[in-house]
């Protein structure tokens, strides 16, 4: 179990690193880090398969990696960068320009006109008439943009992108070693 805690605290301070440098917008450093994030988890499913005494809980242990689509690509990914090529990764950014513009219009005015009918009823009509604006002004709040990065893994087929998954990714594991535990095949 001591095992199991300082990995989930190797693959925390991993993330950490991969937060700092996706906002650098760092692609290469991240992906160093990634592949240290990937083998870090990944140690501990394969320390709890090693610790499973019976081949039906060995079964046990890689059918709940097996049933979550996101376990199951990222453990992938951690044995092709590992075994048989680089992670394919893109990134986005988006710079964001922030300014504002004030437009004061002058008060509505409603008119009402009256007419009679030909029975001889007063008919009121009432008439909203568009405001008419003045004192336009354009306040440019900085001049320079705000710029932030996604990366994502070019062979996943979902929206999410690596943090979201690796995050996912943390809370899964401490879940599953919990299990694992409870189940008595860790201690």
């Amino acid at each position: 179990m001591e095992y199991c805690r300082h990995k989930i605290a190797e693959s925390k301070y991993f993330f950490e690193k991969l937060e700092s440098l996706e906002k650098e917008g760092q692609l290469l450093e991240f992906t160093y880090n990634l592949s240290a994030f990937l083998s870090a988890t990944r140690s501990i499913s394969s320390y709890v398969q090693d610790k499973a005494k019976k081949k039906k809980e060995v079964q046990t242990v890689i059918d709940v990696i097996e049933k979550d689509k996101i376990i199951r690509f990222l453990v992938k990914q951690r044995n092709y960068t590992v075994h048989r090529k680089q992670l394919k990764l893109s990134a986005s950014a988006n710079a964001d320009l922030y300014s504002s513009i004030t437009v004061n219009p002058k008060e509505s005015i409603e008119v009402e006109t009256y007419n009679i009918n030909d029975e001889g009823d007063e008919i009121v009509q009432l008439t909203q008439v568009e405001p008419e604006y003045y004192n336009v002004s354009y306040i440019q709040k900085d001049s320079s943009p705000t710029i932030s990065y996604q990366f994502i893994f070019d062979e996943w087929k979902g929206s999410e992108d690596i943090l979201y998954l690796c995050g996912y990714y943390l809370n899964w594991l401490e879940q599953f070693v919990s299990e694992m535990r409870n189940k008595g095949y860790i201690n």
